[in-house]
């Protein structure tokens, strides 16, 4: 997970690629860029998709990422699954 800074707010966002991070569009609002933080290690950011619908926003970053969540394929998602949520809690799929 890493901190996004927007010199008005902060969100998270959450690395699923190895340039690339999943975060709100609400936290980016219609910036271009942001600002990254984890452990200490700060690197700017390219807001690259946005889709305001469904809230959900895609950040790049120049360089590679040491690792990364894989996000599984909605229809694999099966009633009951243990899923891990944003909140980094753990909740039972009711679909």
């Amino acid at each position: 997970m890493y901190q996004v800074f927007t010199g008005s707010g902060t969100g998270t966002a959450f690395l699923v690629g190895e340039r690339l991070l999943l975060t709100n569009c609400h936290v980016v609002d219609d910036l271009a860029e942001v600002k990254l933080a984890r452990a200490k290690t700060e690197m700017p950011a390219e807001v690259v998709s946005r889709n305001v619908d469904a809230d959900r926003c895609v950040l790049r970053t120049a360089a590679k990422l040491p690792s990364w969540v894989k996000v599984r394929p909605y229809d694999d998602i099966k009633v009951g699954d243990v899923i891990e949520c944003f909140e980094i809690q753990k909740v039972r799929a009711a679909l």
